[in-house]
């Protein structure tokens, strides 16, 4: 849900990034399957099926958030909706992607450790948030983010 007041800082120690985008996602209840079915990549649906065919509900569930806020980071980079059908999977943690005029650039996704992104309010229960960065791949890593609540 994106009105909840969470932001993500992230820093880099040096050098310069030319493309950085973040996204935070609280896992709420959904029709997991049609939305991967509509929107992600082969590759990222075939792994949630597998996942739910496993009959772990909780392993399929984080999956799908992952994917999610992996999806919403890697669109934000390109300035694309996370909904445009022609994303690549966004599983891999460097993705490559052609954009206009053939050009192909790679990206690098990485999740955002959450030890510290599971809250209770006392109008719902303890939910957990994913979280997401993606950079264009200068050769340099992804930076540390930071979670702030305000």
């Amino acid at each position: 849900l994106h009105f909840l007041r969470f932001n993500s800082i992230i820093t880099a120690s040096s050098g310069v990034i030319t493309s950085l985008s973040s996204n935070i996602q609280l896992g709420r209840n959904c029709n997991m399957q049609a939305i991967a079915d509509r929107v992600y990549a082969s590759g990222d649906r075939a792994a949630l099926k597998e996942a739910a065919a496993s009959g772990a509900e909780d392993e399929a569930y984080d999956l799908f958030f992952r994917i999610w806020t992996r999806r919403e980071a890697f669109a934000k980079a390109l300035g694309e909706s996370a909904v445009k059908s022609d994303l690549p999977a966004v599983l891999p943690d460097r993705v490559e992607f052609t954009g206009q005029g053939g050009k192909v650039s790679a990206y690098l996704i990485s999740d955002i450790p959450a030890e510290e992104a599971v809250f209770s309010a006392s109008d719902r229960p303890e939910e957990k948030l994913y979280a997401a960065v993606c950079m264009e791949d200068d050769g340099s890593q992804i930076p540390e983010p930071v979670f702030v609540r305000i």
